[in-house]
């Protein structure tokens, strides 16, 4: 039976997830092979190797981004990139005792790396030891890391597009070597979802737009600042934090004095990831390889800040480029980001606010001294967006009153106050959809008051075709 042995680095906990992924993969397809699976960093006893992942990554990244982002675009234009490779053969050579230890109890046939670290230490442990396993680098982001090149001497490296292959043929890699394959990610993340089933199982507001706020449980605990900018938005909204095992950011949100208008969720670690993500809307993000693939496959559109570092900001610049999320920059923008999703997210609720606009600036138009029309064609028109259904019924009960009452006035209000109702009955994505029909129905009758009082006294005139 073949053995193949799985190295991960809980650098990021994307790293451990594609290792999870890969080994659900391997296992679910009934071949006869052994699995295991390593964190190694959890066990490496190197204190020196540790302290550079710890102050050199995960605190720069936290606390100095703006200078680990400088270090890193000087590694990838090559003015750093001795510096570089040095503190990272260092790193690998510090995890060599126990990977070694891993691979004489497990013999393995296939070393898969989730991570240049390991996959360095692997390159050197075969070395060193004249051993005959072979080794795949498997890329998580949709760029190539500037230490790449150490462990060019990988058997195979997977990129996560077909065009990070020039990038790689630059480091050193073989083009025969590299297969594109997309980045790993769990069969959870791949199923379809009912939002409405889901959002109650997990116990959330079914009818509201739901916005999730996840960074990774790493040392960042700036989000309790977004969900300020969200509640700055002024949107009514649901909005979902998962913190992961970041304790500092779950009491800082929890913390937070949250508005009526605002319902949130506060979580810390969980397992259920694709359930919170298929129940959303959208999701104010971070550009993680794994967690933007997630949700890619699970159909969530993204917003994601600008404000991104490192190989973060270079998975912005390809997603962003491939139209597979939005970005911006401050409060304004993330608003108008969330208004693009609330319309496209949830079309009745878009359709309907724009109707009832459309048919105040109809009714009130500024050039004409505030006097319009009566709004209701400007308010036919946008039904047929909200719900053909109701579209339908509605002109069916319009050319019938047409018909038989004859008066344009009666079609129009009574057509036109028929909108809710047949929402209600249909079934409207939300409440707030029915009160902007409602809304607009009223317009659309407060606008005929004249036509009701010659009604009321005989002089209205009927509908005829021939005048």
């Amino acid at each position: 039976m073949k053995r193949i042995l799985i190295l991960s680095a809980g650098i990021g906990s994307g790293h451990n997830s594609a290792a999870g992924a890969v080994a659900e993969s391997l296992k679910a397809a009934d071949i006869s092979v052994g699995i295991s699976v390593t964190d190694v960093m959890k066990d490496c006893s190197d204190r020196q190797t540790r302290l550079i992942y710890k102050y050199g990554y995960a605190a720069s990244m936290s606390i100095i981004p703006g200078i680990y982002d400088r270090g890193y675009y000087a590694a990838q234009d090559g003015s750093e990139h001795r510096r570089g490779n040095a503190a990272v053969l260092h790193a690998a050579e510090g995890m060599t005792q126990s990977v070694y230890k891993r691979i004489r109890d497990i013999s393995p046939d296939v070393i898969y790396c989730t991570h240049f670290f390991p996959a360095i230490t692997a390159t050197i442990l075969r070395k060193r030891y004249d051993l005959g396993f072979r080794i795949i680098l498997s890329n998580l982001d949709y760029n190539v890391t500037p230490y790449w090149n150490s462990a060019s001497d990988a058997d195979i490296i997977t990129v996560a597009h077909r065009e990070l292959i020039p990038d790689c043929i630059r480091m050193g890699f073989d083009e025969s070597r590299i297969a594109v394959t997309g980045i790993p990610t769990k069969e959870a993340f791949l199923l379809d979802y009912d939002k409405d089933s889901v959002r109650g199982e997990l116990g959330l507001a079914p009818d509201m737009f739901t916005i999730l706020v996840m960074f990774g449980g790493g040392d960042w605990a700036g989000a309790h600042r977004i969900v300020q900018s969200l509640i700055k938005c002024g949107f009514p909204c649901q909005v979902i934090v998962i913190n992961g095992r970041n304790k500092r950011s779950f009491d800082a949100v929890e913390k937070m004095t949250i508005p009526d208008s605002v319902k949130l969720v506060n979580i810390g670690y969980t397992d259920e990831a694709e359930k919170y993500m298929a129940a959303s809307n959208a999701a104010v993000t971070k550009a993680g390889g794994i967690s933007t693939t997630e949700m890619i496959n699970i159909g969530l559109p993204m917003i994601i800040n600008r404000e991104s570092y490192g190989q973060e900001r270079l998975n912005l610049e390809f997603l962003a480029g491939h139209n597979a999320c939005l970005s911006y920059r401050g409060d304004a923008e993330l608003r108008q980001c969330l208004g693009y999703c609330m319309e496209n997210g949830m079309p009745q609720f878009g359709e309907a606010f724009t109707g009832l606009f459309g048919m105040l600036g109809h009714c009130f138009p500024v050039w004409y001294g505030f006097k319009g029309g009566k709004a209701f064609m400007a308010g036919f028109g946008t039904i047929w967006f909200v719900d053909w259904r109701m579209a339908l019924i509605a002109t069916v009960l319009f050319l019938i009153l047409l018909i038989t009452v004859k008066y344009m006035s009666v079609c129009a209000c009574v057509s036109s106050l028929s909108c809710p109702m047949m929402l209600a009955i249909l079934g409207a994505e939300s409440p707030a959809v029915l009160v902007l029909s409602a809304l607009s129905a009223l317009l659309v009758v407060a606008r005929h008051k004249e036509n009701f009082k010659r009604l009321k006294e005989g002089t209205e005139t009927k509908f005829s075709l021939t005048g």
